[in-house]
């Protein structure tokens, strides 16, 4: 949702639209509604509230497929002539969403144009000044490869539309992005008056297409009083994922956001993707991938730690040839010396990430909601960072302690490799190594 203070003329014009709006939506064949659209009169914009009582488990809101915007309209008899350029299901709505918006007045969609935001906080769209206020600077790199992705989109477009601005587009392609339904058939619409919904994490609405694929249902998933806000959680995203596509975060989920965490580069010797069969699809690619073109593979850890795949990725990056080749499982510990390896990275990983990060954060002006949610943003990488460094130390300083037992007994490594820990016990005995993974 657009982040702006309204004025009373917008609140005039706004009501205006919105009535004419669910006038027009009223008269269609099908359409059913137990809501009505709101103004929040704050940052949060347009909303939905019930019209009257709804229980849970009743649809409050039935939309039928002739309100559906998408990108082949069957009521458009018009002789479009970049029908021959062909777009995916996102750019070509974003083409048609700008066409109705140059029609004015002689759109039958206008009224629903005139209550979308005029501006987005996708981090796609932003200024070159705003992109410079994240942090750190593989932020800005992420930043940077999403502004690129939208002017390819873009000269995709305006090969169609050669007159577009790159402004016009970034605006249609944000509110196609942040506004789309999927169907089940992975085709993307828009739902116009069905948009006005507002997120919340714990949104109690579930919706998708009816069994018959002629309406988008929306059911409550719990009771609702008349008044009360309705509201759809947009999707699972949080933290860095949740900022980049909608520009907003929401505190009590930037924790749960993720930071990318690069593997070291895998050897053209190392025989461990041997190993990939069972692991997952995307798993073995990267991998593979970054062995072929000597990339290094982008995983990530969360305030929990490393993710369940990005920790299957480092046993296999670390197995030695006395783990064995070809081993079947990644998803449970190969070895003491294996594991050592994983969490030593990911400790020395997130100690050297949080040191990329400018030591005096710059203070973000309250009035550029765009400056306010790249200090969020940074201030959330910390959190993360910090409570994953802090998890790899405590299973450091476990597998130490499990290491020097099994030196002081004279026993083998328990998973089978046999080897000699003489080596592992002079390790886990520097003190300079046992302080510096030692649980803060």
């Amino acid at each position: 949702m657009a982040k702006k203070m309204a004025t009373r003329d917008d609140i005039r014009r706004d009501a205006a639209a919105a009535c004419a709006l669910e006038e027009m939506v009223d008269a269609a064949d099908g359409f059913e509604r137990k809501v009505r659209i709101s103004w929040a009169g704050d940052s949060k914009g347009h909303g939905m509230v019930a019209a009257e009582p709804v229980a849970k488990g009743a649809a409050f809101l039935k939309v039928p497929r002739a309100l559906f915007f998408e990108a082949s309209p069957d009521d458009d008899d018009e002789d479009d002539e970049d029908d021959e350029v062909d777009l995916p299901d996102s750019l070509a709505i974003c083409l048609r969403l700008l066409k109705e918006k140059q029609k004015g007045a002689g759109s039958k969609w206008v009224d629903w144009i005139r209550l979308l935001p005029e501006t987005f906080n996708c981090i796609a769209v932003w200024d070159p000044s705003d992109i410079a206020e994240l942090d750190p600077e593989v932020r800005r790199k992420m930043a940077a490869q999403l502004q690129k992705k939208a002017r390819e989109s873009f000269a995709k477009v305006r090969a169609a539309e050669p007159s577009l601005t790159y402004d016009d587009f970034c605006w249609a392609h944000s509110a196609v992005e942040t506004r789309g339904f999927s169907l089940e058939s992975g085709r993307l619409v828009l739902l116009p008056y069905a948009d006005m919904f507002n997120h919340e994490a714990d949104g109690c609405a579930s919706f998708g297409l009816d069994p018959t694929g002629n309406f988008f249902v929306f059911t409550a998933d719990r009771d609702y009083e008349e008044g009360e806000d309705i509201a759809l959680r947009y999707n699972s995203s949080a933290g860095w994922d949740q900022a980049s596509y909608y520009g907003f975060l929401e505190p009590d989920l930037a924790a749960k956001g993720t930071f990318p965490i690069y593997l070291p580069k895998v050897p053209d010797t190392h025989d461990a993707l041997h190993g990939t069969a069972s692991l997952s699809d995307i798993d073995a690619f990267r991998l593979q991938a970054q062995r072929d073109r000597g990339e290094t593979s982008e995983f990530c850890v969360t305030a929990n730690g490393p993710t369940r795949h990005t920790l299957r990725a480092l046993r296999i990056r670390f197995v030695s040839d006395a783990d064995g080749r070809g081993f079947a499982e990644a998803n449970t510990r190969v070895s003491l010396e294996n594991e050592w390896n994983c969490w030593l990275h990911v400790a020395t990983f997130c100690r050297s990430a949080l040191r990329t990060f400018r030591k005096e954060p710059r203070a973000a002006d309250p009035s550029n909601p765009r400056r306010v949610l790249a200090a969020a943003l940074r201030e959330a990488d910390v959190d993360i960072l910090r409570r994953s460094l802090n998890i790899a130390r405590r299973a450091h300083a476990a597998l130490a302690k499990e290491i020097l037992v099994l030196a002081d007994d004279a026993q083998p490594d328990p998973t089978g490799s046999g080897e000699a820990w003489e080596a592992a016990r002079q390790l886990a005995e520097e003190a300079a190594l046992l302080r510096r993974i030692e649980p803060s």
